[in-house]
C-alpha cells in the first residue's frame, strides 16, 4: 500500500504544472521558455485506461495504432496556432506534392519538427544545407548576383543560402547581390544554434506568445 500511495503521489506531481520542468526533455528553443507545456502537449483522446491499454497491444501485438499515451503528438497545426504565416516561402503543405516525395523521405520538410525540434534548445535544429535537396537545378535568367547562383551551386556553397534569403520569407530585406555583403556563414550557425537575428526586426507576421 505505501508503494502504491507513493507511486500515486509520483504520478500525480508529474502530471500536474509543479512537475513540468521533471517533464521536460530537453532545453527550450529560443521563443518558447515562457511557454506552458499544456499550449503545445494537448491531452491525448481516451481515458487513461483505454490509453495503456492500446500501448500495451503496440507492445505486446505490435499494433501501429497511432494512439497518444497521456498528451498528443505536437503537429503543424500546433505550430501554426502561434507561427501561422500566410506568406510563408517554404510552407509545410507545399512539400505535399508528389514531386516532393524525394525530399519528404530525405527531410521530412512538411513537418515543421523536422527543421524546428523545440527541446534542442536551437533555433534550427538541422544543418544549414538543406537547400541543396531541392535546388540543385536552380538556373536564374540574367542572374546579377557575384557570385551567379549557378556557380554557388557547382561548388556546392549551400552553407551560403541562408546568407541573403530568409527561408520562410518573414523578415522583410531585400536579398544583397554580392555575397562579400551577406552574412557570414559563422553568425548563421550562432543564429541557428540559439544566437540573435542577423536579419531585419521588420517582420510580416508577428509570433502569437500562447495559443
Amino acid at each position: 500500500m505505501t508503494g502504491l500511495g507513493t507511486g500515486v503521489f509520483v504520478i500525480g506531481i508529474l502530471l500536474s504544472s509543479w512537475g513540468e520542468s521533471i517533464r521536460k526533455s530537453g532545453p527550450i528553443m529560443p521563443g518558447h521558455q515562457n511557454i506552458a507545456c499544456i499550449d503545445c502537449h494537448q491531452p491525448a483522446g481516451g481515458s487513461f485506461r483505454q490509453q495503456v491499454q492500446a500501448a500495451l497491444r503496440a507492445i505486446m501485438w505490435r499494433e501501429n495504432n497511432d494512439v497518444d499515451f497521456g498528451a498528443s503528438e505536437v503537429n503543424n497545426n500546433d505550430c501554426n496556432s502561434c507561427h501561422y504565416n500566410r506568406y510563408d516561402r517554404h510552407a509545410t503543405y507545399r512539400f505535399l506534392e508528389p514531386r516532393f516525395a524525394r525530399e519528404r523521405r530525405i527531410l521530412a520538410p512538411h513537418q515543421c519538427r523536422s527543421c524546428h525540434r523545440v527541446h534542442s534548445g536551437k533555433r534550427v535544429s538541422i544543418k544549414l544545407d538543406f537547400c541543396q535537396h531541392c535546388h540543385q537545378k536552380l538556373n536564374i535568367s540574367n542572374d546579377a548576383t557575384r557570385p551567379t547562383h549557378v556557380e554557388l551551386i557547382s561548388s556546392r556553397s549551400w552553407n551560403r543560402c541562408l546568407s541573403c534569403h530568409d527561408y520562410h520569407g518573414n523578415h522583410i530585406m531585400d536579398p544583397p547581390t554580392n555575397l562579400n555583403q551577406a552574412i557570414n556563414v559563422d553568425t548563421l550557425i550562432q543564429y541557428a544554434d540559439g544566437g540573435g537575428s542577423p536579419y531585419t526586426k521588420e517582420v510580416l507576421v508577428q509570433a502569437k506568445e500562447s495559443r
